[in-house]
C-alpha cells in the first residue's frame, strides 16, 4: 500500500466488492447517486473514480513501476514506460479543448495498430510524432455526466476509451 497506493486501492476495492457478491451482500455492479444514479460495472466504476479523483496519472505511474519489476534488471524500461505515457494520452476525457502533440522515441503506435491488425511490425528506436485528435464532435464532452454517458456507459464494452490519432503529415495520394 505504501509503495502503490492506487493500486492498492482498486485491490481492496475489488475484493471487497467479492467478497459482499459471494456474501450476498452486493449486486454484480456498483451503484454511485453521484455519477448519473445509475448501477456501474466494477471496472467503470473504478475508471470514473480515477478520472474523477484525477488520479489516472499516478496509477499509470505505478503501472509502469509494476510492469518493470517484472522484466529482466538489464532490460531497457523506456519502451514500457513511453508505451504507457502513450496509453494514458490516448483515454478519453472530458473538458478535452486542443489535440495533444507527443513525441516518443519509438514507433509505438504503428507497433500498436499492427498488432491489433494480427501483423508483425518490430519496434525500431527513432523521432516519432503523434498528434491525438481529442477534438472531434464525437469525441468531446463538456460534463462529466455527458461523458459518463457517451464515453463510459455506450463505450465500455466496445472496447472504445481510447482516443485516434491524426497522421502530422500530409498524405501522398495513392500512398498508403
Amino acid at each position: 500500500p505504501q509503495e502503490f497506493p492506487i493500486f492498492s486501492e482498486i485491490f481492496c476495492f475489488f475484493e471487497k466488492h467479492a467478497r459482499d457478491m459471494q456474501n450476498g451482500l452486493q449486486e454484480e455492479m456498483a451503484h454511485s447517486p453521484e455519477w448519473l444514479d445509475i448501477w456501474w460495472y466494477p471496472d467503470e466504476y473504478i475508471f470514473i473514480k480515477l478520472c474523477r479523483e484525477n488520479k489516472l496519472g499516478l496509477f499509470y505511474q505505478e503501472a509502469g513501476k509494476l510492469l518493470a519489476n517484472c522484466l529482466d534488471p538489464a532490460q531497457d524500461t523506456d519502451i514500457l514506460f513511453e508505451s504507457a505515457k502513450l496509453n494514458q494520452s490516448l483515454i478519453k476525457l472530458p473538458f478535452q479543448t486542443s489535440d495533444l502533440e507527443l513525441t516518443m522515441s519509438y514507433n509505438i503506435w504503428e507497433f500498436y495498430k499492427a498488432v491489433m491488425m494480427s501483423k508483425t511490425l518490430p519496434i525500431v528506436a527513432g523521432n516519432y510524432k503523434y498528434v491525438i485528435d481529442r477534438t472531434s464532435p464525437t469525441e468531446h464532452w463538456d460534463s462529466w455526466e455527458e461523458w459518463y454517458q457517451k464515453m463510459v456507459w455506450w463505450c465500455n464494452r466496445r472496447g472504445a476509451y481510447l482516443y485516434g490519432n491524426k497522421n502530422p503529415h500530409q498524405e501522398i495520394a495513392g500512398h498508403h
